[in-house]
């Protein structure tokens, strides 16, 4: 997906140049990375979520930005109104599964 990768090249860039985000703060994932550890696998991605969250205090800017597809999945747990849950998919989604939007939730920063 070349334009997934194009959105990516594009937006750390804003980010720096726009808001003044430090590329020494940023994940970036993409299918096109030669190191495994910036695929964007299932483990990469639920990895760079954690690590974007862990030492968030209050009043800090957080971005988390995902160009790739995504879908709905039947809701287990009850708690979408529509009955379903809105998942991504990472690059090894055949293997690993789709992440679903319960599993990105973050409760410990609710």
């Amino acid at each position: 997906m070349k334009g997934c990768i194009n959105d990516v090249r594009k937006f750390a860039p804003f980010l720096n140049e726009r808001y003044g985000f430090d590329y020494g703060d940023m994940i970036i994932l993409t299918d096109d990375q030669a190191d495994p550890r910036f695929q964007p696998t299932r483990e990469n991605i639920i990895r760079g979520m954690h690590w974007l969250v862990r030492d968030a205090r209050p009043n800090d800017s957080l971005f988390f930005h995902f160009s790739g597809h995504g879908g709905q999945t039947e809701d287990l747990d009850g708690d979408e109104e529509d009955g379903l849950d809105e998942t991504i998919y990472p690059v090894d989604f055949k293997k690993t599964g789709m992440i679903v939007d319960d599993v990105l939730s973050f409760p410990e920063l609710r």
